[in-house]
């Protein structure tokens, strides 16, 4: 399962619109199960911070999105994330 809450404001400059976002996600994972048989250490969560932003231009966005974890436990703590950056490219058609 994955969750996120974000907070942004547009700002116009002529045909182009900047996007500023600030905001939170989590993923919650459970076990994997093989042969009907829970497999260890396959569950856990993470907590993200993410701050990004996005460029528009009539029918494009381009965006670009960094996260940063807040909390986790992957894994039993064998696994652990580091940060993510994202890049996007939106058509609207």
């Amino acid at each position: 399962m994955n969750y996120g809450i974000n907070a942004f404001k547009t700002y116009y400059l002529s045909d182009l619109a900047l996007t500023p976002i600030i905001g939170v996600a989590g993923e919650h994972y459970e076990a994997n199960k093989e042969y009907g048989q829970t497999v260890a250490n396959t569950k856990g969560q993470v907590f993200l911070g993410r701050v990004s932003v996005e460029a528009s231009y009539n029918r494009f966005a381009l965006g670009l999105a960094g996260m940063l974890p807040i909390s986790q436990n992957l894994n039993n703590e064998k696994v652990e994330l580091k940060n993510r950056l994202s890049v996007y490219l939106n058509i609207n058609l």
